[in-house]
């Protein structure tokens, strides 16, 4: 049988894991001026296609160019700034179960989780 102290520290502990990981990813990547430029370049370069897209075809095979390399450009610098924000979320996801290991072995005098 399972003791409910034992149950409430897991739960209490998880939840204050997630929060932490959640805190952690705002302050690190989300409130960051990179964060915003990176959206406000998505808004603009969506914009821009949108635009190009809803040309008349005379003018949209005189543009083809100009769309394509727009959204290469687009795709490259967007692709590089979301491999940067998935690595800081990476190491802070895997840093979590770390944490909660070394705040449960504070809780529990017995050691870390058995």
């Amino acid at each position: 049988m399972v003791d409910a102290s034992t149950v409430l520290k897991v739960l209490l502990v998880s939840v204050g894991a997630a929060l932490f990981t959640e805190t952690v990813m705002y302050l690190w990547c989300y409130k960051r001026s990179s964060f915003r430029s990176l959206n406000e370049q998505i808004d603009k370069a969506s914009k821009q296609l949108d635009t190009l897209k809803s040309l008349s075809i005379s003018q949209r095979r005189s543009m083809g160019k100009k769309a394509e390399r727009l959204e290469n450009m687009f795709k490259r610098e967007a692709a590089k700034e979301i491999a940067v924000l998935r690595l800081k979320q990476t190491l802070v996801v895997c840093m979590c179960p770390v944490l909660a290991e070394v705040a449960a072995g504070c809780c529990n005098q017995a050691g870390p989780l058995q």
